[in-house]
């Protein structure tokens, strides 16, 4: 699977969930490669997984992009941030998760992902195996950013990945 594939694999997913759950568009800002650390934005959503897929997504939201969100999921207002705030923001991170693992089985890659790990705090840095390729989002109630940290979707020599994911998702 190439590198454009793997990272697709997300990006559509994540795209239909956000609308299909929120309401509202996701779309594409930027994809760039980035360095192997990483710090965690207010609020991140960390999925590990193995098999033919290897490594780490990274889903990071500001506070407010994730009380807005969660907001919108539990259609009521969430009064404090709390264990269910976290477990939605986690369920959202898996559902792209789910969708774009099946995507993967379809081109025959198996792979197992963990379930969500939450954190909570801004700034903690965070060291993955390999660069990463990040793909920035923004929508009506604010920024999602995914880094991918997966077998050699990270190993990025030239722009032909970036230049496609720009194109692709305008």
């Amino acid at each position: 699977m190439s590198n454009i594939d793997l990272v697709n694999a997300f990006i559509a997913p994540a795209q239909w969930i956000w609308e299909k759950e929120i309401g509202i568009s996701l779309d594409m800002k930027n994809a760039r490669a980035v360095g192997n650390t990483t710090t965690t934005e207010d609020v991140t959503a960390v999925i590990a997984f193995k098999g033919d897929v290897e490594g780490s997504v990274l889903y990071g939201f500001s506070r407010n992009t994730a009380r807005t969100m969660i907001d919108c999921m539990m259609d009521e207002e969430i009064q404090n941030w709390d264990d269910v705030a976290g477990s939605a923001l986690g369920e959202m991170a898996q559902i792209i998760t789910t969708h774009a693992t099946a995507g993967l089985a379809l081109a025959n890659y198996k792979c197992q992902f963990s379930v969500p790990m939450i954190i909570e705090t801004i700034g903690q840095p965070l060291n993955v195996i390999s660069d990463q390729i990040q793909v920035s989002f923004v929508s009506e109630i604010g920024p999602l950013n995914i880094r991918f940290a997966l077998n050699d979707t990270t190993v990025v020599k030239d722009d032909d990945l970036l230049d496609w994911l720009r194109m692709r998702y305008k």
